[in-house]
């Protein structure tokens, strides 16, 4: 609902927009490589000209996350798109989390058969900020071979910046809980680290809902914990409903995130 809404103001300033989704950026897809496991490992790219951002996959108050659509692929039983570690900037004074210049999602893709290429065929849709604000659609077609290695070296690079896991980052405990009263509550989290916290960390929950908005978390940063809480409002019918296993957090720094997909409760 939140999306569908900050869609709609952008569509507006769009319509005023002196500039053009062609001014401002391009995409194309790096056919990457057959692992072998079989799973095909590709990118999207997109560039953008200086002074212009793009969002990351939960992108803050006015921004639009990138969508990908790869229901008109062919030989494709899934995809999963991995998000590189993003920064956080100001846009109209509200803060937002995304890219600028240049940015690479890795895709990981399971062929229905792995000996055949996958026809992959992606429409795009993504936002870019400047002054203003233009809605971008692009519809992205490769033809991914077994034996393809195209674009192998700029991936990977890219795959160095994906989140880390929560045992990549040496968390030995967390707990979440959720508080609900009505159409708004509260989700809190404590992280145990077995090593001592460098930096400030940027917490960032997900509800996996859009009808569910969590505010900017509050943070106490100790030696080797974090405690966070955040509000939440919600903007459905009925009353607000979320389990602590549901909630996806991320902590942002500025050298690599981490990930940590499932909260349990203590």
């Amino acid at each position: 609902m939140r999306h569908t809404a900050a869609l709609i103001a952008w569509l507006c300033l769009a319509f005023t927009a002196p500039a053009t989704a062609e001014d401002v950026s391009s995409e194309r897809i790096l056919p990457g490589w057959r692992q072998a496991d079989s799973v095909h490992v590709a990118g999207v790219e997109i560039i953008l000209q200086d002074g212009w951002k793009t969002y990351w996959r939960a992108p803050g108050g006015n921004g639009i996350p990138p969508q990908f659509d790869f229901s008109r692929s062919e030989n494709l039983k899934s995809a999963s798109v991995g998000f590189p570690n993003p920064t956080i900037f100001s846009t109209f004074g509200v803060e937002s989390i995304g890219y600028s210049g240049r940015v690479l999602f890795p895709i990981h893709i399971v062929p229905e058969d792995p000996a055949k290429p996958v026809s992959l065929n992606i429409d795009l849709a993504y936002g870019v900020c400047e002054e203003i604000c233009i809605p971008v659609s692009a519809a992205l077609t490769a033809v991914l071979h077994p034996g393809s290695s195209s674009g192998s070296d700029e991936i990977r690079e890219a795959m160095t910046a994906l989140p880390m896991t929560r045992d990549e980052a040496g968390i030995l405990r967390v707990v979440c809980e959720v508080t609900v009263d009505g159409s708004s509550g509260e989700v809190a989290a404590r992280i145990e680290f077995a090593n001592l916290i460098s930096g400030t960390p940027r917490a960032v929950f997900e509800t996996g809902s859009e009808e569910i908005w969590v505010g900017t978390p509050s943070q106490v940063i100790e030696p080797q914990s974090v405690t966070l809480r955040a509000p939440m409002e919600y903007f459905g019918t009925g009353s607000l409903t979320l389990r602590p296993e549901d909630v996806r957090l991320t902590l942002l720094s500025a050298e690599r995130s981490i990930d940590i997909q499932g909260c349990p409760s203590g």
